[in-house]
C-alpha cells in the first residue's frame, strides 16, 4: 500500500504525463537485474562492506533513479576518501520495476549476495519488511515516508518519519504566524481523504483552528472555487497536500482571486523551482525531515553538493531533483556512523550485527548536523518525531529556527 506522500506523487506524475508536461522522468538506465558499483580508494584496504540498494527506479510514471544516483555518488565519494573505517563499500543495486513480487524476489537475492545493510528506495518495502527483519540485516535510511520506518525495529530512518507529518506541518505554520489552517487534499484516492481526521486532531492538540478541508483534482482546470472558500473561511495558511506542480497552480489561481495566504507543504516537496513560482515564492513554510538541500552554508551540505557535481554531474539541474532525492546522502552518512559506533576497524569484518549494534547505540545522533536527534533502541520501532523549519520569502529559502530541530511534545 502506498503511503499518502507516495500516492500524491504517483497521481501527480500520471496527470503530468497525460497532459504532455515535463517533470516525472523514468529511468532507462536500470534493469531488473543487479548492478555492482565498487570504487576503491587508496586507503580502503579492508574487506568490502557489501551494501544492497533496492529501488523502484522504473516501471511507473513516479519512477526515476535520482535517489539511486545520489547514493551511488556517496559510495564513490566515500571510497575515494578511504571507504568506511578502511573498508571499501561494494554497492549492489536491484530495481524492482514497480512490481511488488519482483521487489520481494530481489530482496531475497540481495540477502543471498551477503549484504550487511540494505538501502530502501522501494515503493513496496512493506511487502518484504518482515522477511528482512528475520535476517537481522538493518535497513538504513534513504526515505522517511514508508510505514516500516516507524513500525519495524529493523528499519532506521535518517530523518523525520511520516507519522509526525501532520503535527510538523501545523506546528510549522503556527511558528510562522498562522492562526487558521485549511487543507486542500488530492481527490484521486480515499487515502488522501483519510488524512482529514488526524490533521484536525493535530490542529486541536496544537491550538490551531482548522476550519476548511476541500478536495482538489490534479486535472481540474481551475482551483478558484477552493481559493474563494478558503478566503471566506478566513484561512491564513493553506496546506496543499499534493505535488509541487499542483501546488503551483493552486497558488496561481488564489493570487488571481486576490487571496494570498501562507502556503504549507511537506518539506520533501521542496525543489529549486519553487523560489520562482508566483504566490508560493512570497510566503511558504514547510517542515523538512532533515537538513534541507538548500542549506549550502552548512559544511555537510556543501560536501554533498561538491560530490554530486563530481560524481553525478547534471543531477542537481534535473527537474526532478528535490529534497526527497537528497535524503539518500545522509542515509550514506548514517551507514558511516553506524559502522564507527559499532566498532568497525580496518582489521575487522563488517557484519549486519555490528551495524545493528552501532545503530542501537545512537542516542541523540545528528550525523554531523544532517539529522534531528536520532535515538534507536533494540527491539523497538524507531520513529523520528523531529524536523527542521524552512521558509520561502520573496524568492529566498531560509531556516527561521536555524539548525535547531523542532519536535513533537
Amino acid at each position: 500500500m502506498l503511503s499518502r506522500r507516495r500516492l500524491i506523487g504517483t497521481v501527480a506524475c500520471v496527470v503530468t504525463i497525460a497532459l504532455g508536461l515535463a517533470g516525472c522522468g523514468s529511468s532507462s538506465k536500470n534493469t531488473a537485474g543487479g548492478t555492482t558499483n565498487t570504487t576503491t580508494g587508496n586507503k580502503a584496504t579492508g574487506s568490502p562492506l557489501v551494501v544492497g540498494l533496492i529501488c523502484s527506479c522504473s516501471g511507473n510514471p513516479l519512477a526515476n533513479n535520482l535517489s539511486e544516483r545520489v547514493y551511488q555518488a556517496f559510495v564513490s565519494w566515500a571510497n575515494d576518501n578511504g571507504g568506511i573505517e578502511g573498508h571499501p563499500i561494494q554497492l549492489i543495486t536491484e530495481n524492482d520495476n514497480f512490481v511488488p513480487a519482483t521487489s520481494i524476489s530481489e530482496v531475497h537475492t540481495l540477502v543471498a549476495d551477503h549484504i550487511v545493510a540494505l538501502v530502501d528506495e522501494s515503493q513496496f518495502d512493506i511487502t518484504w519488511a518482515s522477511y528482512i527483519q528475520s535476517t537481522g540485516i538493518p535497513v538504513i535510511g534513504a526515505q522517511t515516508a514508508s510505514e516500516p520506518f516507524f513500525q519495524n525495529p529493523d528499519f532506521f530512518a535518517e530523518a523525520m518519519t511520516e507519522d509526525a507529518l501532520f503535527t510538523a506541518v501545523i506546528s510549522t505554520g503556527k511558528s510562522q504566524g498562522a492562526k487558521t489552517i485549511g487543507e486542500l487534499y488530492c481527490a484521486e484516492s480515499v487515502i488522501c481523504q483519510q488524512g482529514i481526521a488526524p490533521f484536525k486532531a493535530a490542529g486541536q492538540a496544537l491550538g490551531v483552528s482548522v476550519p476548511l478541508f476541500a478536495s482538489i483534482s490534479a486535472t481540474a482546470p481551475s482551483y478558484a472555487s477552493q481559493c474563494i472558500a478558503a478566503q471566506q473561511a478566513h484561512v491564513d495558511a493553506l496546506y496543499v497536500a499534493d505535488a509541487s506542480t499542483v501546488i503551483a497552480r493552486v497558488a496561481q489561481n488564489c493570487t488571481q482571486q486576490g487571496y494570498k495566504p501562507m502556503y504549507l507543504i511537506d518539506g520533501e516537496s521542496l525543489s529549486p523551482f519553487l523560489p520562482t513560482t508566483p504566490g508560493i515564492s512570497e510566503n511558504l513554510a514547510a517542515p523538512v525531515p532533515g537538513l534541507p538541500y538548500f542549506a549550502t552554508d552548512q559544511p555537510v551540505v556543501k560536501t554533498m553538493v561538491d560530490a554530486l557535481n563530481k560524481y553525478a554531474p547534471g543531477l542537481q539541474s534535473d527537474p526532478n531533483y528535490n529534497e526527497v532525492v537528497s535524503e539518500a546522502w545522509p542515509a550514506g552518512i548514517m551507514l558511516q556512523a553506524a559502522a564507527k559506533a559499532g566498532g568497525l576497524t580496518s582489521s575487522t569484518t563488517p557484519t549486519a550485527t555490528l551495524l545493528q549494534n552501532g545503530l542501537h547505540s545512537f542516542n541523540g545522533e545528528t550525523l554531523g548536523g544532517w539529522a534531528p536527534p536520532l535515538t534507536f533502541k533494540a527491539g523497538q520501532a524507531n520513529p523520528v518525531h523531529c524536523w527542521f523549519v524552512s521558509a520561502l520569502k520573496n524568492g529566498v529559502y531560509s531556516m527561521p529556527q536555524g539548525q535547531t530541530p523542532q519536535c513533537m511534545k
